[in-house]
């Protein structure tokens, strides 16, 4: 997966009670090629939240009056969750004829094909876009593969509990963007972010990675080029960096990278970036000074720690002591 670049979340909400200018304003915002009232429009109104930024897009839709959408094809991965209400699928490209979602019920809309979709009155909808081009890094990451060409073959999750999961990772994923302070304007929440999204929809919904086989790694990799690959892992350790990026670095595919990191250290790069970024935070957290307003989760954050809890066990772990008790001291 490549960086992710300093982006902030970009947020965008309109609201309108009249069809017309609600056509102009989603044809603008979410592509829509045709936008349409399927019944009585006397109750109608339509309500839009976004949240964009390199690579992720959420958004929730609130519709008052069933309403039809149609957009041409999206070229991205995209996922809908409908909250409350239901959405209908007319046409859902190559991989099934449609479907009608009750809440809860999530649905991958084809790459390549236009979308159609009728959001029923006083519906609550979500949805969630990636680039394919991520997905494909993470898969090739995870199976020790130079690259993958994924192809998604069904829009409906494998069971009803990875369906459950992908719809909680949805709602997460928009309560983060649209926070007043969001953790996804720090690029390194960002990118882990967006990892976990493309590892969630490799898990979550049928695809062609499912039937490729591990790929045993290549030859030894000598201790100039580990070390090469060590020192720009430590020199980049702030920033959004990814397997693909240490690999670059060392001059070596991803492959050979996993298997020496593996052999030597006894765990994967990323998990040795981890550390690293650990060993990070505890220095801030030495140098700082509660007076002045450093916070535990401000350093947390800033080394990618999104998840406080996480951070506390993992830095117990690591030093005998709470991150809170080593910025007090």
């Amino acid at each position: 997966m490549r960086a992710a670049q300093d982006e902030p979340v970009r947020l965008a909400a309109f609201e309108s009670h009249h069809p017309d200018e609600a056509s102009v304003l989603a044809t603008r915002i979410v592509g829509a090629t045709s936008f349409s009232i399927a019944d009585d429009a006397s109750g109608f109104y339509y309500r839009l939240a976004t949240a964009a930024t390199k690579g992720l897009r959420s958004g929730i839709a609130h519709n008052g009056s069933a309403t039809r959408v149609v957009s041409d094809p999206r070229l991205r991965f995209t996922a809908v969750l409908s909250v409350t209400g239901s959405v209908t699928v007319a046409d859902a490209g190559r991989t099934r004829p449609g479907a009608v979602l009750p809440p809860g019920g999530v649905w991958r809309l084809d790459e390549e094909a236009p979308s159609d979709l009728t959001y029923s009155a006083k519906s609550i909808t979500g949805a969630l876009s990636l680039e394919m081009s991520d997905i494909a890094a993470v898969a090739a990451e995870s199976l020790h593969k130079e690259a993958v060409t994924v192809h998604f073959l069904d829009s409906e999750p494998l069971d009803e509990i990875s369906a459950r999961y992908w719809a909680d990772l949805m709602r997460l994923t928009h309560r983060q963007a649209t926070a007043p302070v969001s953790v996804l304007n720090r690029p390194l929440i960002r990118a882990q972010m967006t990892r976990t999204l493309a590892t969630a929809a490799l898990l979550v919904f049928p695809n062609t990675t499912m039937t490729l086989d591990y790929l045993p790694g290549p030859g030894q990799v000598g201790q100039v080029t580990l070390r090469r690959a060590v020192n720009y892992l430590h020199a980049h350790a702030a920033q959004p960096i990814t397997v693909t990026d240490i690999a670059s670095a060392a001059g070596i595919g991803v492959r050979a990278l996993q298997k020496a990191f593996h052999q030597h250290y006894g765990c994967s790069p990323m998990a040795y970036l981890r550390q690293v970024r650990l060993e990070g935070a505890h220095r801030d957290l030495q140098a700082a000074d509660p007076t002045n307003g450093d916070q535990v989760a401000l350093i947390a954050i800033r080394w990618g720690f999104g998840h406080a809890g996480r951070f506390g066990a993992a830095y117990r772990e690591r030093y005998g002591v709470l991150p809170s008790a080593t910025l007090r001291s």
